[in-house]
């Protein structure tokens, strides 16, 4: 493996084996990246759960070697997260399986956590709302969105995290997939509050929402 010191070029090596056809030194590129690029320069977080997930995901549709290891991957958080639940294995969890298409097992999770470690569950929560509300899960997303403003704060911490990083290294070629994300986020969480009538709540967070996005020259797509 060839400059680890450097772990976006393993990964464009990865992408060019893929390309290339080399199906084999792709995985096993993909699967170093996955595992040890985050080690080497925390940055690399956003292409670990974005670029590298996808391209190994695409990699699975014709090298069904990949889709074995990206479901061995996810059987091995999962199994990992009732010995010892840990925010990075769950993030890594909730995003296979979301490319894997396997959302009810995200959503069963949570409510076994939701039963058995429910201090877990309110950590875990804000990443896990966007599949909640997607299966319209709106009784048990009430019960975790006791502070919006909260909630709120951390989409928008996220959302300008992955935006640095995104320009650092790949001149903002997933900008627009992540403001997309933080929207549809923000749509979940106003979806959730509509449920149960806290007006005051929503209308607070999209007056906030038109603030922040101004500052940033980001064009609002939530409708009032």
């Amino acid at each position: 493996m060839q400059n680890t010191n450097n772990p976006i070029s393993i990964l464009e090596q990865a992408e060019k084996n893929h390309a290339d056809g080399n199906y084999s030194d792709a995985l096993t590129q993909y699967i170093w990246f996955f595992e040890k690029a985050v080690d080497i320069d925390e940055d690399c977080i956003g292409a670990k759960h974005v670029r590298c997930l996808q391209a190994w995901h695409d990699l699975s549709k014709v090298y069904p070697p990949a889709y074995n290891k990206l479901f061995e991957k996810k059987d091995y958080f999962f199994t990992q997260l009732k010995i010892h639940p840990k925010l990075d294995h769950y993030m890594s969890f909730i995003k296979i399986c979301n490319y894997l298409d396997l959302i009810p097992e995200i959503i069963n999770f949570f409510k076994y956590l939701h039963k058995n470690n429910p201090l877990f569950a309110k950590e875990i929560f804000s990443q896990t709302m966007p599949f909640l509300c997607k299966s319209k899960e709106f009784t048990l997303c009430e019960i975790y969105i006791d502070n919006p403003n909260k909630l709120y704060q951390e989409q928008l911490l996220l959302l300008d995290n992955l935006l640095n990083t995104d320009k650092k290294y790949y001149k903002y070629e997933f900008k627009n997939s992540y403001i997309e994300t933080f929207f549809r986020n923000i749509e979940y969480i106003l979806e959730s509050l509509k449920m149960t009538n806290r007006t005051t709540e929503i209308n607070n967070m999209l007056s906030r929402l038109k603030t922040d996005m101004l500052q940033r020259n980001i064009h609002i797509k939530i409708e009032n």
